[in-house]
C-alpha cells in the first residue's frame, strides 16, 4: 500500500519593497512588514506536525525574476523563494531584505503568487511537468493583455465572415448545380479518402513536435516538497498600496482567486473606514498612470503610516483589495491587529488517538467505550533530534559512560545498570528488577470497583496529568444507550464511579473516578486519576472561626468588596450572552513555552550571542490582571489599608534571628538575652505537622510528640515499638538487601531513643517491648541484629540505671543470651555424673 500523501497549506508571502515603503520615520512600513513575516515564519517552525510550505514574492525591486515576465509585463516582481518548508534560512532571508529601489504593481505580484501555487499543484499531481502557465499562450490567459484581446477578437470576426461567405457559396452551388452535385460528391469523397491516408502521418508528427515545444523549452522542475497535497491555499500581501497599479487584470485575478479557492490576507496600515462606495465610484483608478480623472477628494483624508495624508491611489487600492478579500473569504487587518496574533506561538491542535476498551461493571455487564484526552499537561518539546544544513545526511547519536576519577575511565555500556537514591543510599536496579517492578500482565481495561458520592472525591484528590473523556464506541447504538443511562443515573444521584484503569499491557493499573458530564452539546464521562494513601499528606491548620468572630461588619464588607472587584468571570458577554472568563484555560497560552520558543529563536539566529534575553513584554502581560481588575483593586485597597493597618513587626525579626542562634543584646546594654531552643532549626519551619510516629523519620517524630503539652507516653511508646518491629521485618525482605545497612542504623537509633526516654519516665514500657523484639529475632535467626543490640548496651533497663525498674543485673545479662547460648550455659553447669550418663547415651 503506498504511503498516504501529506497534507498542508500552501502560502505565498507577497511583500512590497518599493521606494514608498522605505521612505519615512522608523519603524518604516518595510521594517514592520519584516517583523510580521518573521513572526509568522517562527510560528510555522515551532508548530507541531506542520507540513505547510511557504514562498516569497517581492515587488518594487530593481530587477525582474518571475515566470510570467515578458516585455513590458510583470516587471519589478521577483520570486526570492519557491514553495518549500519553513526553516531558519527563510527567516534570515526575510531579515536581510532591503529597499528595492523601484515601484511595482501589487496585482502583478498577486498574479505571480497564484502562478506559484498552480505550478506546485501541477507538478505534485504528476499529470504534466510545469513549464510555464500554458493558459497564457493559448488565448484564454489568466491575465490577458488588452492588445492581445483586440487581436484575437479581429481574427474571430474575420473567421465568421469567411464562414458565412463559404456557406452562401455552397448554397448557390446546391441550387443551380443539383445534378452535378451528386456526381461531384462521389468524386470528392474518393479524393478525400486518399488524402486522409496520405496526410495523417504528417499531421501526427506535427502535433508531436508542437507538444514537445511546449514541454521541453526549459529544464525539468522538481518540487522541493514532493508528495505534499495542498489542503488550503493562501496569499499574504504586505503593502501600503502607495504604488501605481493596473486594474485591467483585476477581474481575472479575482476570478482565479475564487476558482482556486485561494484566500487573500492583506496586512498593512490602518485602512480608511470613511472611504465609502460613493467615494470609490468617484475615484476609480485608471491604468498604471495612477488613476487620473478624479474631481474631488474624499470626505475625510486619513493618514498614512508615515504621517502624511493618503493618496487617492492608496485608498482605491485598499478598497479594491478589501473587495477581493471579501469575495475569497479573506482578511484585511492592520499591523497592530496582526502582531497581536503573530507574536504568540500557536498551540497544538492535534487530535488524540482513540483509546478503545470496555467499561466492565461486574462480570457480565460490559459497555464498549472510546476514550479521548480532553485536557493534558503540555511538556516542553524535546530538541534531541536535529538536522544539518544538508537534510539528506544521517544523524547518529552516541553516548558513553565514565567513572568519576582523574582519568575519566570509560565503562562499557553492558556493565552499567540504573540506580536510584533512597535518601543517601544508592539503590541499584537492574533491567530485570525494573521489568518485574513496573510491568503488569493485565490487558487494556477499565473496570468499575464501586460507586460513591461526588462530595467525597474532593478537588485536592483529583491528580494525574490528564482528563480523559469517555464516550460510547462509534456506531454502537446499544453501547450509547447503556452509557447514556449510566451517565444520567450518576448525574441524578450526584455520584461518581471509582474505576481501575490499565492503559495497555505492561502498564501499571491506576485508580480513577468517572464524573458525569451533561451539557447542551452532548454527554460523556470524565475520568480523573485518584491518588493512593501514601501520596496524600495530611496537614492540620488552625481554625479561623475565632478570628472571624472578632471582625466588624465593615471589615467583612471591605473584604467582600475586594473579592467582587477581583472577580474574573464578569469580563463581558460573548455572542451567546454568557459571561466570558478572563483567564480561560482553553485560550490562555503558557508563558513558559512562549519564552522558551523566543530563546530558541534567539540562539538559532544569533549563535554567537552570549546571555539569555529577558521575557518579552507581551509574554509578561499574559498573567497580568486585566485593567478593569487593577482599577477596581486600587479603589478597594485604600479602604483595606484604613481598616487593617499594618505595623512593623520588629519582635518577629528578632525572633527570626534567634532561630539561627544569633544572640541579641538588650537595648540598655545589659546582659545578653537567653537563646531560644537550640534544637529549633530552619528545616523545622517548613516541616509538616507530626501526628504519629512514622518509619520515615521515627526518632524525630517520637521526640516531637513527647515535647508537646501533656503527651500520652504509653501510646507514643507503643507507636515507637510498632515502627521498630516493622523495621526489623524490613530486614527480612529480600528486595531490601541493598538498604540493609540504612535500615539497621535506623532501627538502632529507634531503640536508643526509646530506651533513653523510658529510663527517665517509665522503664516498664521499654522492658515490656524488648521480649517481643527478642522473640522475632530468635524466630528469624537474626543474630546479627541482637549482637548490634548488645554492643550498643540496649538491653533491659536495670534497677541500677533507674529506681523505677525492678530488673536486676543478672536478669538483664541472662536476657541478652539467645536460645543457643542459654542451652550451652546450662550444659556447663551440669554435674559430672550427668555428663557420663550423656556420654553413655
Amino acid at each position: 500500500m503506498p504511503p498516504r500523501a501529506k497534507t498542508g497549506e500552501g502560502i505565498v508571502a507577497v511583500m512590497d519593497v518599493g521606494n514608498n515603503v522605505c521612505a519615512g520615520p522608523e519603524p518604516t512600513f518595510l521594517t514592520r512588514a519584516k517583523e510580521s513575516l518573521t513572526s509568522f515564519l517562527q510560528r510555522k517552525i515551532f508548530a507541531r506536525n506542520c507540513h505547510d510550505i511557504v514562498g516569497t514574492v517581492l515587488f518594487g525591486t530593481s530587477g525582474t525574476d518571475n515566470p510570467l515576465a515578458t516585455d513590458g509585463d510583470f516587471q519589478h516582481v521577483k520570486v526570492v523563494r519557491e514553495l518549500v518548508g519553513v526553516d531558519w534560512e527563510a527567516i534570515e532571508q526575510v531579515q536581510a531584505l532591503r529597499c528595492g529601489g523601484s515601484s511595482g504593481d501589487w496585482l502583478d505580484a498577486v498574479a505571480v503568487a497564484l502562478e506559484m501555487l498552480r505550478k506546485h499543484e501541477l507538478v505534485e499531481s504528476g499529470a504534466v511537468e510545469w513549464k510555464g502557465l500554458l493558459k497564457l499562450t493559448t488565448g484564454s490567459a489568466l491575465l490577458p493583455k488588452e492588445p492581445h484581446e483586440i487581436q484575437v477578437d479581429a481574427y474571430f470576426i474575420l473567421f465568421i465572415y469567411l464562414f458565412i461567405y463559404l456557406f452562401i457559396y455552397f448554397i448557390y452551388l446546391f441550387i443551380y448545380l443539383f445534378i452535378f452535385f451528386f456526381t461531384c460528391t462521389f468524386f470528392f469523397s474518393i479524393v478525400s479518402f486518399f488524402c486522409a491516408l496520405e496526410l495523417s502521418p504528417l499531421l501526427k508528427k506535427k502535433n508531436d513536435n508542437k507538444k514537445l515545444s511546449c514541454t521541453n523549452t526549459n529544464q525539468p522542475l522538481h518540487s522541493p516538497h514532493s508528495g505534499l497535497k495542498l489542503e488550503k491555499r493562501k496569499i499574504v500581501l504586505f503593502t501600503d498600496f502607495s504604488g501605481e497599479f493596473s486594474k485591467s487584470r483585476y477581474k481575472e485575478v479575482e476570478q482565479e482567486l475564487k476558482d482556486s479557492e485561494t484566500r487573500l490576507v492583506v496586512i498593512g496600515p490602518e485602512f480608511s473606514e470613511d472611504f465609502d462606495e460613493e467615494d470609490q465610484d468617484e475615484h476609480q483608478p485608471g491604468s498604471s498612470n495612477g488613476g487620473e480623472g478624479h474631481s474631488k477628494p474624499p470626505k475625510t483624508q486619513p493618514l498614512n503610516w508615515n504621517g502624511k495624508a493618503k493618496t487617492v491611489v492608496q485608498m482605491a487600492g485598499e478598497a479594491l483589495a478589501t473587495e477581493m478579500a471579501a469575495l475569497c473569504d479573506g482578511l484585511v487587518c492592520s499591523f497592530d491587529n496582526a502582531m497581536a496574533q503573530l507574536m504568540y506561538f500557536e498551540k497544538s491542535n492535534k487530535t488524540t488517538a482513540c483509546w478503545n476498551t470496555t467499561l466492565d461493571i461486574g462480570a457480565a455487564f460490559k459497555i464498549p467505550i472510546t476514550g479521548r484526552i480532553m485536557v493534558q499537561q503540555a511538556p516542553i518539546p524535546s530538541w534531541k533530534k536535529f538536522y544539518r544544513d544538508d537534510r539528506t545526511q544521517v544523524i547518529s547519536k552516541e553516548g558513553s559512560y565514565h567513572l568519576m576519577d582523574e582519568r575519566q575511565t570509560e565503562v562499557p555500556e553492558e556493565e552499567v545498570i540504573s540506580g536510584y537514591l533512597y535518601g543517601t543510599t544508592l539503590v541499584p536496579c537492574s533491567n530485570e528488577d525494573m521489568s518485574r517492578m513496573y510491568c503488569s500482565n493485565s490487558p487494556r481495561s477499565m473496570s468499575v470497583t464501586g460507586f460513591t458520592e461526588a462530595s467525597r472525591v474532593r478537588h485536592h484528590l483529583r491528580t494525574g496529568n490528564q482528563v480523559l473523556a469517555v464516550m460510547a464506541r462509534g456506531g454502537d447504538e446499544p453501547a450509547a444507550r447503556a452509557l447514556s443511562a449510566l451517565i444520567h443515573a450518576l448525574a441524578e444521584l450526584d455520584m461518581v464511579a471509582i474505576t481501575r484503569r490499565v492503559y495497555s499491557k505492561n502498564y501499571n493499573p491506576k485508580m480513577g473516578a468517572l464524573f458525569p458530564e451533561v451539557t447542551k452539546d452532548g454527554e460523556c464521562l470524565l475520568w480523573i486519576q485518584l491518588p493512593y494513601s501514601m501520596e496524600v499528606v495530611s496537614l492540620a491548620f488552625p481554625s479561623l472561626q475565632s478570628r472571624m468572630a472578632k471582625l466588624k461588619e465593615e471589615e467583612k464588607d471591605a473584604v467582600d468588596s475586594l473579592i467582587d472587584a477581583m472577580t474574573l468571570s464578569q469580563a463581558g458577554e460573548d455572542e451567546d450572552d454568557e459571561n466570558e472568563e478572563e483567564f480561560d484555560p482553553r485560550e490562555l497560552l503558557d508563558p513558559r513555552l512562549q519564552h522558551y520558543y523566543n530563546i530558541l529563536t534567539q540562539r538559532a539566529l544569533n549563535p554567537g550571542q552570549q546571555g539569555i534575553q529577558e521575557p518579552a513584554p507581551h509574554i509578561l502581560e499574559i498573567l497580568q490582571p486585566p485593567e478593569r481588575v487593577r482599577e477596581a483593586q486600587g479603589r478597594v485597597a485604600e479602604d483595606l489599608k484604613k481598616l487593617f493597618p499594618l505595623k512593623a513587626a520588629s519582635s518577629v525579626a528578632k525572633r527570626a534571628r534567634n532561630v539561627f542562634q544569633v544572640e541579641d543584646k538588650a537595648e540598655d546594654g545589659g546582659e545578653k538575652r537567653a537563646k531560644v531552643d537550640d534544637s529549633l532549626s530552619a528545616g523545622d519551619l517548613v516541616q509538616h505537622r507530626v501526628t504519629c510516629v512514622t518509619s520515615a523519620t521515627p526518632v524525630h517524630d517520637f521526640m516531637t510528640l513527647l515535647r508537646r503539652e501533656a503527651p500520652d507516653f504509653d501510646d507514643i511508646c507503643k507507636q515507637m515499638g510498632k515502627v521498630a518491629l516493622a523495621l526489623l521485618n524490613g530486614l527480612l525482605c529480600p528486595l531490601s538487601a541493598g538498604m540493609a545497612d540504612n535500615t539497621m542504623e535506623k532501627l538502632l537509633q529507634c531503640l536508643k531513643a526509646f530506651r533513653q526516654e523510658s529510663r527517665s519516665i517509665n522503664p516498664a514500657t521499654y522492658n515490656s517491648f524488648l521480649p517481643d523484639l527478642k522473640e522475632l529475632v530468635t524466630q528469624h535467626s537474626q543474630n546479627a541484629v541482637w549482637e548490634k543490640l548488645k554492643e550498643g548496651s540496649l538491653g533491659l533497663i536495670t534497677s541500677e540505671e533507674s529506681v523505677r525498674s525492678s530488673v536486676g543485673t543478672e536478669e538483664a545479662a541472662a536476657f541478652l543470651r539467645l536460645g543457643q547460648e542459654a542451652a550451652a550455659a546450662a550444659v556447663g553447669d551440669m554435674p559430672d555424673d550427668m555428663h557420663d550418663m550423656l556420654d553413655d547415651l
